[in-house]
C-alpha cells in the first residue's frame, strides 16, 4: 500500500498513518516505486509491471481504454515464466491527490521503470527497463528515456507483443541507451556545475555500475536527447540519486547484497555564481524545485512576501520583457503554493508571442477547466508551435471540454506525432455520432487511419468496427 504519515502536532513524529492506495500483484522490485510532486500539486507515482493498483478511477484516467493488440494466438511469452500473464497496461503511472480522493491511471505500458522526474518546463520523463535476455530477438527494446504525457501508451506488453515504436497508437523513446537496469532519476537545476549540465537528466543504472546524463532538448512537441555517461564505477550498483542544497549530486548505491554506501559529485573549478536575490525574486529562481528542500525554501519566501506574494508573481508573469522560464515558473508558484493563477490571466498569456508562456498558460487552463478557458485552448489548436498544439489537445482532454470535431480533425493529420496522438484523445471525449461519418468518410488518409483508432477505442462495436475495415479495404484497392 502507499501511505500518508502526518505530523499533526508538527513534533517531528508521526500521528496520523492513512493508506491512500493498495496495490495487487506479486511484485516484488516489479511494483510501485518513485513519488513525485506535480507542477499541478497532484502526485505522481511510478509502478511496475507486476503490480496494479486498486481503486483507480479509470473513467476519467487520462489513460483507459488498454489492451493487448495481438492477431495470433497463442503469443509467446517468456519460457522461464518471467512476466508470463501479465497483461495490459503492464506498468503505468498514477497520480492522486493527497488524501487519496482522486486516483487515476496518467500513462502506461512501462516495463519497470523505478523512478519519475518532472522538468523545469512541467514535462514528465522515466527511465524504462529492457528485458535483458531477450536481447537479439526481433522485440527486444534496449532501455529508454521516456518522455511521458498524460494518456501516453509505451507499448510494453508481455513475451513477443511488445510494440515496435512505429506503432502509430504508441509512443516513442526520448532516447535509447542499450542493456541496463534503470533506477534512480533526477533533473539538474542547480549552479555548481558547470552551464551545460543545468537541465541535464541524471539517469542510475543498478547493473552498468554508471549514472548517464541526458540531455534533452525539444524536437516538435516532443523531446530526444543525447547521453553522456557521468559516474561510472567497477561495481557501481547505484539505486537512487538527489541534487542537494549545496548543489551537488547524491548518489547511494546498495541491493542484492551489494556493499551500501551514499556518495556526492563535486565539481573542482569556478563556475559564475548566480545572482542574490530576495523576495519573489528569489523564489522565482529557486533551484530545485522540484526537491523537498527546494519547495521549502520557496514556502519561507512567501511568507515573508505576505500579501504582496500573488500580485508580485502575477507582475512577473505578465511582463513580457522577463525570461520566459522566470514568467512560467511564477504561474508554477502560483498553482502551488496559491492563490491559483486567475482564468483571465492564464486567457490573456495564451496569446502571449512567446510559446513557452503559451503552452504554460494552456496547461493551467486544462487544470482548472473554467468554460472560458475552453475557448482559449481551442484557439491554441492553430497555434504555429506544435508543444502549444500538444498541450491544447492534452488540457481539452483533461478539462473534459466538449471539443468541436472540425477543430481537432485537421490535427489527426499533423506531421508531429505527439500532436496526432493527443488530438485523437481529445477527439475521444466527444460524443460519437459527431465524429464517427467525419471520420469513415475522411479524404485525408491520416485524418480516416488515426480517426479509426480514436472510433474504435471510443465505440469498439459491430457496426463500427465493419465500417472501418470496409473504408481500409476501399483504401487497399490498387495499391
Amino acid at each position: 500500500a502507499w501511505y500518508r504519515i502526518s505530523d499533526d502536532a508538527q513534533d517531528g513524529k508521526g500521528e496520523t498513518i492513512k493508506a491512500l492506495v493498495k496495490f495487487d500483484g506479486k511484485f516484488g522490485e516489479h511494483g510501485p516505486h518513485g513519488l513525485s510532486l506535480g507542477p499541478d500539486g497532484l502526485i505522481y507515482c511510478m509502478i511496475g509491471n507486476h503490480a496494479q493498483p486498486l481503486g483507480v478511477a479509470e473513467k476519467g484516467s487520462p489513460y483507459h481504454s488498454f489492451y493487448e493488440g495481438d492477431l495470433i494466438a497463442p503469443k509467446y511469452e517468456d519460457p522461464g515464466g518471467h512476466a508470463a500473464g501479465v497483461k495490459a497496461p503492464g506498468g503505468s503511472v498514477i497520480r492522486l491527490d493527497s488524501d487519496g480522493n482522486v486516483v487515476q491511471r496518467f500513462a502506461g505500458g512501462f516495463r519497470n521503470a523505478y523512478d519519475l522526474a518532472f522538468s523545469r518546463e512541467g514535462e514528465l520523463f522515466t527511465f524504462d527497463s529492457d528485458m535483458e535476455w531477450d536481447e537479439g530477438l526481433p522485440w527486444y527494446r534496449p532501455t529508454r528515456l521516456d518522455h511521458v504525457y498524460a494518456g501516453g501508451e509505451h507499448g510494453w506488453r508481455s513475451g513477443w507483443s511488445t510494440w515496435p515504436i512505429y506503432h502509430a497508437d504508441g509512443v516513442p523513446p526520448a532516447a535509447t541507451a542499450g542493456r541496463g537496469s534503470p533506477t534512480g532519476i533526477e533533473f539538474y537545476y542547480h549552479h555548481r556545475f558547470p552551464a551545460p549540465y543545468y537541465g541535464a537528466l541524471f539517469a542510475c543504472d543498478w547493473s552498468q555500475g554508471e549514472i548517464i546524463a541526458f540531455k534533452p532538448r525539444p524536437s516538435g512537441s516532443g523531446y530526444t536527447s543525447d547521453g553522456e555517461v557521468f559516474v561510472r564505477g567497477r561495481p557501481l550498483a547505484v539505486t537512487d540519486c538527489a541534487v542537494g542544497p549545496d548543489g551537488w549530486l547524491y548518489f547511494v548505491t546498495g541491493g542484492r547484497g551489494t556493499e551500501g554506501g551514499v556518495y556526492r559529485v563535486v565539481y573542482v573549478g569556478q563556475v559564475a555564481p548566480p545572482p542574490k536575490l530576495s523576495g519573489v525574486a528569489a523564489a522565482v529562481r529557486q533551484p530545485q524545485l522540484q526537491s523537498a528542500w527546494g519547495r521549502q525554501q520557496a514556502a519561507l519566501l512567501q511568507e515573508q512576501a505576505g500579501a504582496q506574494w500573488e500580485a508580485q508573481l502575477v507582475a512577473v508573469a505578465s511582463n513580457a520583457t522577463n525570461r520566459p522560464e522566470d514568467r512560467t515558473r511564477a504561474l508554477d508558484l502560483l498553482q502551488l503554493y496559491g492563490p491559483f493563477p486567475p482564468t483571465p490571466l492564464l486567457v490573456k498569456l495564451a496569446r502571449d508571442t512567446d510559446p513557452t508562456v503559451r503552452k504554460k498558460a494552456a496547461y493551467l487552463l486544462g487544470i482548472h477547466a473554467e468554460p472560458t478557458g475552453g475557448g482559449a485552448l481551442v484557439l491554441l489548436l492553430r497555434d504555429a508551435d506544435p508543444a502549444v498544439r500538444r498541450q491544447a489537445c492534452e488540457s481539452l482532454a483533461r478539462g473534459g471540454f466538449l471539443t468541436p470535431p472540425q477543430a481537432l480533425l485537421p490535427l489527426l493529420a499533423d506531421t508531429d506525432r505527439a500532436v496526432s496522438f493527443n488530438a485523437r484523445l481529445a477527439l475521444e471525449q466527444v460524443p460519437l455520432d459527431q465524429w464517427k461519418r467525419l471520420v469513415i468518410e475522411a479524404t485525408d488518409i491520416r485524418v480516416f487511419l488515426i480517426g479509426s483508432m480514436g472510433l474504435l477505442r471510443a465505440s469498439p462495436d459491430r457496426d463500427t468496427t465493419l465500417a472501418v475495415l470496409a473504408r481500409g479495404s476501399r483504401l487497399l484497392k490498387g495499391q
